[in-house]
């Protein structure tokens, strides 16, 4: 296949390599000049673009898969909204290219005890460019795209533990902690292209929700770390369900802490 990864940062860079480990043709974007090379060396067909640039529509000829993955602080264009740009984007594609927006399940309401699909857009927050961008690429694109809503990304040199000990107070304790892992990440979109399941929502989220105080003591024990201090509350706060029908097995533990 011919696959796009727009956006190849921490998620994009390992996920496109891994594309072209399958023995696709890959394309991988990035605004960084500097990286052009780097993606090349991995076997990418390595463009220099960012969200509020025209982009080279012969470059989107042939593609099969688009992975859009770049989240709204990465885009710097006041002229246009987020939402509006990757709408606008999406209107370059040809018809038969299939998407997945690479989404947060940080749309839905902090308040919410269960986070799983049954809630619908007009229950969520629209002043959130995420929420907005799902609604206007799903009106764009129907069937052709499938939104991915990730919890909190861990994986190398990525783990929250690490800010939070230089911080050293943590919130609402007892609430529940919602995280994938990089490795499941790749595997649940690899799924979803493999499966053919587009049309789709879905979350990508470790099915073990602990609380932040039990996990991260944890997490700071293993990396010898000064663990926190945790502020009781917040229990019967946003728990993520990832149940779908992709029925995806994940693998990579989120207490792998030797993965990070």
């Amino acid at each position: 296949m011919k696959i796009a990864v727009v956006g190849c940062g921490w998620l994009g860079f390992p996920l496109a390599k891994n594309f072209v480990e399958l023995g696709n043709t890959v394309i991988g974007t990035t605004t960084s000049s500097e990286k052009l090379s780097d993606l090349q060396e991995a076997g990418i067909i390595p463009i220099l673009w960012g969200l509020k640039d025209n982009f080279i529509e012969e470059s989107l000829k042939g593609v099969d898969v688009l992975i859009l993955n770049i989240p709204p602080s990465k885009t710097n264009n006041g002229s246009i909204s987020y939402s509006d740009s990757l709408e606008f984007f999406c209107k370059l594609l040809e018809s038969t290219t299939k998407v997945i927006f690479i989404s947060t399940t940080g749309v839905y309401p902090n308040d919410t005890a269960e986070a799983d699909l049954s809630i619908p857009f007009d229950e969520m927050d629209q002043s959130k460019e995420t929420v907005l961008s799902e609604i206007k690429l799903t009106r764009k694109l129907k069937g052709n795209l499938t939104i991915l809503r990730l919890a909190g990304l861990i994986g190398p040199n990525r783990h929250p533990i690490t800010s939070l000990a230089k911080k050293g107070f943590v919130k609402n304790g007892d609430a529940p902690l919602n995280l994938i892992h990089l490795e499941d990440v790749i595997g649940l979109i690899n799924k979803i292209i493999d499966e053919k399941y587009w049309g789709k929502i879905l979350n990508g989220c470790y099915p073990e929700n602990p609380t932040k105080k039990e996990y991260y003591s944890k997490a700071a024990n293993y990396f010898k770390l000064t663990p926190p201090i945790f502020e009781g509350g917040g229990n019967g706060l946003k728990k993520v369900n990832s149940n779908s029908s992709l029925d995806y097995k994940y693998t990579s533990s989120i207490y792998e802490f030797d993965k990070i």
